[in-house]
């Protein structure tokens, strides 16, 4: 839904911890971050924010 909504220009990339753990100093410096999270996932994603 994220890629359907964006211009067609915009480069967009889906991260799910629950896949895998990315390389986050692999991936390039996005422009834009969104997080979603269940309540119980919460404090890992806050952990997971400098690293963005």
């Amino acid at each position: 839904m994220v890629a359907g909504l964006t211009p067609p220009d915009w480069e967009v990339t889906l991260l799910d911890e629950n896949l895998g753990h990315p390389d986050y100093e692999r991936l390039p410096k996005p422009d834009l971050v969104g997080i979603t999270a269940f309540t119980s996932q919460a404090p890992r994603n806050i952990r997971s924010r400098p690293r963005i």
